[in-house]
């Protein structure tokens, strides 16, 4: 018995075929976490550059119906339509039709009011069964708060929640240029 454990260990037959199977899966987990990281990198600039030129041009326009929010929404298609259609990167690391995008405008009456949190309710309570968004919620609104969220799903490799969260969330504070004659200094 001890003569055939001698020979085993001393056997080498096979041996860079066990190193190899034991190191393939450790070097392709660390291959696939840098184009996860890259991605997000990417991805992460491509969302800052469409969120303030989407800001940018919304807090130049007089909304209708002084609906920010909806008019955000229509410049943000538009600049990511542009950027997909002149971007072939972008197709490629965009997956918005499996991830969630979250984003919202809040309105503030001053800076005091910006930094309590207390911002104007935008919904319209007066029946509890159906809250409706109120007319005008952007009016006489000289602050906004944008808020965006991207739920990002992993391509490659799988990624904690708590590194990609914070990644992808954004807020810009914008004086709106169209209501700027009503901001109050409190």
């Amino acid at each position: 018995m001890k003569g055939k454990i001698k020979n085993f260990i001393k056997n080498s037959k096979g041996a860079s075929t066990v190193e190899f199977a034991l190191t393939i899966g450790i070097f392709l987990a660390v291959v696939l976490s840098i184009f996860e990281f890259a991605r997000m990198s990417i991805l992460s600039a491509y969302m800052d550059l469409t969120i303030s030129q989407a800001v940018k041009i919304t807090k130049n326009t007089k909304a209708s119906n002084y609906d920010y929010e909806d008019e955000f929404k229509k410049n943000l298609d538009v600049i990511v339509n542009k950027i997909k259609n002149d971007n072939k990167t972008f197709k490629f690391l965009d997956m918005s039709g499996q991830n969630i995008i979250r984003f919202e405008v809040k309105y503030a009456e001053s800076i005091s009011d910006l930094v309590k949190g207390n911002y104007r309710d935008v919904i319209d309570h007066s029946d509890p069964k159906n809250p409706q968004k109120k007319k005008n919620p952007g009016k006489d609104a000289a602050l906004a708060k944008y808020s965006f969220q991207y739920e990002y799903k992993p391509m490659f490799f799988w990624m904690p929640d708590s590194i990609s969260t914070p990644i992808f969330n954004r807020e810009v504070i914008i004086l709106q240029e169209y209501e700027r004659d009503k901001f109050k200094i409190r």
